[in-house]
């Protein structure tokens, strides 16, 4: 018994004594120079990743602080008699888009409603409001 525990205690230092060898890590003289190609892949990459940023950030402020609209101008001009003759203000407005009724909203949610629950089912037999 005690030849087992020996052995086992020597396996056990020689395992541990021997974790890291010196070529597991590279000596800093044996690491390559930088070329001039790998600066310029690296100036490429910090250039077009600060593009990259810069874009976002543009973005960014486009969306906080928009574009003032131009404002409303009138033109006027003098006829040969001396009388002015004014156009009226150009407007950039959209025109308002028409937008249903709320009956009739509720109308098309409550079809599709039953549309989806009740499929087989016909329309005279879904409660209408």
């Amino acid at each position: 018994m005690v030849g087992t525990e020996q052995t086992l205690q020597e396996s056990q230092f020689s395992l541990n004594s021997h974790v890291w060898k010196g070529e597991d890590f590279e000596d800093e003289e044996t690491e390559a120079e930088e070329s001039s190609a790998d600066r310029a892949i690296r100036k490429l990459e910090e250039d077009s990743k600060k593009i990259e940023e810069d874009a976002k950030w543009m973005r960014w402020a486009e969306m906080q602080y928009p574009k003032p609209k131009p404002p409303v101008t009138q033109s006027a001009a003098v006829t040969p008699g001396g009388s002015a003759v004014v156009s009226p203000a150009s407007s950039t407005k959209k025109p308002p888009t028409l937008t249903p009724s709320a009956a009739k909203i509720r109308e098309q949610i409550d079809d599709l409603v039953g549309k989806e629950f009740f499929p087989g089912m016909p329309d005279s037999m879904l409660q209408k409001k």
